[in-house]
């Protein structure tokens, strides 16, 4: 409750109109749950349990989401959040990769255009502490998909086994973020990102489960010696968009625990 006597004081620019991907779940569901709370207007959008029912995965669930939006907000857009993703654990990296990639900067780039003009608007993409984890930025998935190829990526990806495509396009999104910080800040709308660590949420439990990947995932240094819950970083990201943050831009913000300082110390 403290957390928001001090968000209001500062204010999110306004009484908003939000636009939040992945709402029905995790991290998405928490930051959806405390902008209701505090009386802005939300377009939500997942698969389920959402003002606007799209399956980010397909070229067609996403024009239906971006025209949709459009037409739900009359193109005027003061917050975005792409919180929808899918995680490393599930069998189908093609579809791991495409949620998580297109599935966010399609959306950024399609709404785009309704937050042009709008005083302090602001976009928020999630990444991961995973973009940066012995990736190699000159990946041929990653080059693909900076080059928006989806054919040349889900051409590629079928080599890729899913834990690594996980941490690839999160590695793009964040990279995708940076490179449209020219564009946007010109046209005055802000973009970040964020890139949580080890969060409670189902898919974090997801990755718990499956055999193949609970070494490693036990194996990731978190100097504060926990995991974080979903609470923490809604928290965070209502704060990035939200006037306190009026001069971040182009940035990637980690909030992990102190994972990313142990495992790259000397890059940042």
């Amino acid at each position: 409750m403290v957390v928001f006597e001090r968000l209001e004081l500062t204010g999110l620019i306004k009484m908003s109109k939000i636009v939040i991907t992945g709402c029905a779940s995790g991290i998405g569901r928490e930051v959806t749950q405390k902008l209701l709370a505090a009386g802005h207007e939300i377009i939500g959008i997942d698969l389920r349990d959402a003002d606007i029912i799209a399956d980010l995965s397909t070229l067609e669930g996403r024009k239906k989401a971006i025209s949709e939006t459009l037409e739900k907000t009359d193109s005027e857009i003061d917050i975005l959040i792409t919180a929808a993703g899918m995680g490393g654990h599930l069998p189908d990296g093609k579809l791991v990769m495409i949620v998580n990639y297109f599935g966010t900067v399609e959306l950024l780039d399609g709404l785009f255009p309704a937050m042009k003009g709008r005083p302090g608007a602001v976009a928020l993409a999630l990444s991961s502490n995973s973009a940066q984890m012995g990736v190699d930025p000159e990946n041929e998935l990653v080059k693909a998909l900076l080059a928006h190829d989806e054919q040349a990526a889900v051409d590629i990806v079928g080599n890729v086994p899913s834990a690594e495509t996980y941490g690839l396009s999160k590695h793009a999104v964040a990279r995708a973020v940076r490179h449209r910080a020219h564009e946007w800040g010109a046209a005055g709308v802000r973009l970040n990102a964020i890139a949580p660590g080890m969060t409670e949420t189902p898919m974090l439990q997801g990755v718990r489960d499956n055999p193949d990947l609970k070494g490693a995932l036990e194996a990731i240094p978190v100097p504060l010696n926990r995991t974080a819950n979903v609470d923490e970083i809604a928290n965070v990201i209502v704060l990035m968009v939200s006037d306190a943050f009026s001069y971040m831009h182009g940035s990637v913000l980690y909030v992990d625990g102190g994972t990313d300082a142990v495992v790259r110390p000397d890059q940042f």
